[in-house]
């Protein structure tokens, strides 16, 4: 039987029970219960009348005339009360209201008025002899004892049925307390059976959470059962799946439960377009195979696995390098044809001269890998028409501890690249920049500036979203990449406009 029809129940039985027990209470003591009510209604009465301003102000200013009206106002209001009576600390009756008529017992007031002088606490008083319930409580203004007021109604009294009251209540309330304490043992029992040992409202937290992860992951989660029903799926799933996308899943679900394998990252083709999946057997506890299927977009792995390997920057700088070595050779190849000797001299020998002063400028850097993207990077920027240059204190050593020098090839040409091209658009003479590097036992300072235009306060956190660019589709990822770097290394960027240029600092903790 299912959970909730158990829960149903044995919830049903309960409350049947209760309701017997409180409906045979309720037919042999509703008269009592009703002497009970009375006295809390005048406890109540007391204490909203002793606390009220209108009373307390006008007791402690001796405004006997107001508060006589004000009481008269609201005596209707004060159903099934005999009277009210306010008195202050000397005896003198500031107002008394009674609906009765009853002789005004002076006397008996005074003396409940010392108690409370000398023991400021609520007091009840049962009159034998007329059958009326008093209370008296003291009135308190601004942390002072002011007064006294109080309250009477008619009271019935029968010490042997109010006994027999109370006897006949503490028994159903033990009698309940019992069934409820077994019952909800043997209910939480089979309840944290079925959620696995977790408190109901921790399962509940648990699932709405698994759900929102779920539904918001951006990989195409689906689930697919021994029926070849997808009986999971998450939103994105559920939105850019195809029907001929669910038969090929269904076809790998026979592969991996007939030869009983599971795969990981294997590249299908779904749609028309390729795609990385990974594959779970899910065996169920009656032995049926559920198979969890992972669906990533190979495109966006492909990319994002040579951005953050710095392949990308690499391979540009090799194209860079490929490019002007082509573009070398064939002028020394046109002046060797031409036996233009001397000029062959003289530009092979300004050749020479540009290559020692780029190596001049990379002198302090002593890690190869970063010297060699900076040199084709000055490289690809002279094409621009871009200054390159390398301050001349710059200096990183050849290893760099705990950060990786793929990671520095992330950082270092995303930035670069992303000044070259923020020239793009730019009708600039004089097209600058400058990077500047500097390493110590502790940390690496990475500063790099450019005179293409300066970075609005509005737009410095946005410029590090994934997909945020002004350089058209596809573009973005870069500056996204070295914040998730700088995060990694537990450092800080920092974006400052001066004058003409912006400039980047970037701190990485070793």
């Amino acid at each position: 039987m299912k959970l909730e029809k158990k829960m149903t129940i044995y919830m049903l039985i309960l409350v049947l029970l209760a309701m017997f027990l409180m409906q045979f209470i309720f037919f042999r003591n509703s008269y009592k219960l009703l002497d009970l009510n009375k006295k809390r209604v005048l406890n109540s009465y007391a204490y909203v009348l002793s606390k009220d301003p209108v009373i307390r102000d006008n007791l402690s200013k001796q405004n006997q005339d107001t508060l006589n009206i004000y009481i008269a106002s609201i005596w209707p209001k004060l159903i099934n009360l005999n009277y009210v009576i306010i008195m202050d600390l000397k005896g003198e009756v500031f107002s008394y209201k009674n609906k009765n008529n009853t002789p005004f017992l002076e006397e008996n007031y005074k003396n409940m008025l010392k108690k409370i002088i000398d023991k400021p606490i609520q007091y009840y008083n049962l009159d034998p002899v007329n059958n009326f319930l008093q209370e008296f409580i003291p009135i308190t203004h601004r942390g002072k004892l002011i007064g006294m007021l109080g309250v009477q109604e008619y009271h019935h009294k029968n010490e042997d049925l109010k006994n027999i009251f109370f006897i006949e209540v503490l028994v159903a309330i033990l009698i309940v307390i019992v069934m409820s304490i077994l019952f909800s043992v043997f209910l939480a029992k089979n309840i944290k059976k079925q959620i696995f040992g977790y408190e109901p409202l921790e399962f509940a937290h648990i699932y709405a959470e698994r759900q929102i992860l779920f539904d918001h992951l951006s990989d195409k989660i689906v689930t697919i059962n021994n029926h070849g029903k997808l009986t999971k799926a998450n939103k994105v799933a559920k939105e850019k799946l195809e029907p001929s996308d669910e038969i090929i899943l269904r076809k790998l679900y026979d592969e991996i439960i007939s030869k009983n394998i599971t795969f990981d990252n294997r590249e299908i083709i779904l749609t028309n377009r390729k795609v990385f999946i990974t594959a779970i057997n899910i065996i169920q506890k009656n032995n049926d195979s559920e198979v969890l299927f992972i669906i990533k977009q190979g495109k966006k792995i492909k990319k994002l696995a040579r951005e953050i390997t710095g392949v990308t920057q690499i391979i540009n700088s090799m194209r860079a390098n490929v490019h002007e070595f082509k573009n070398k050779i064939h002028v020394i190849s046109g002046l060797l044809r031409l036996e233009e000797y001397e000029e062959l001299k003289k530009y092979v020998s300004t050749i020479k001269n540009e290559l020692d002063n780029e190596n001049k400028e990379i002198e302090g850097i002593n890690d190869p890998v970063i010297s060699a993207l900076l040199l084709t990077k000055i490289s690809l920027a002279k094409e621009k028409k871009i200054t390159l240059t390398i301050n001349e204190m710059s200096n990183l050593m050849k290893t760099h501890g705990f950060i990786e020098s793929d990671n520095l090839i992330v950082i270092i040409g995303n930035l670069i690249e992303n000044a070259t091209e923020s020239f793009d658009l730019k009708d600039i003479d004089n097209k600058e920049i400058i990077l500047q590097i500097l390493e110590d036992s502790k940390q690496i300072l990475i500063q790099i500036s450019d005179n293409s235009g300066l970075i609005e306060d509005s737009d410095q956190k946005k410029i590090f979203e994934i997909g945020y660019s002004s350089k058209g589709e596809g573009r973005g990822s870069g500056l996204a990449l070295i914040k998730n770097l700088v995060k990694l290394y537990n450092g800080n960027i920092e974006i400052i406009n001066k004058e003409n240029y912006k400039t980047f600092y970037i701190k990485l903790n070793k």
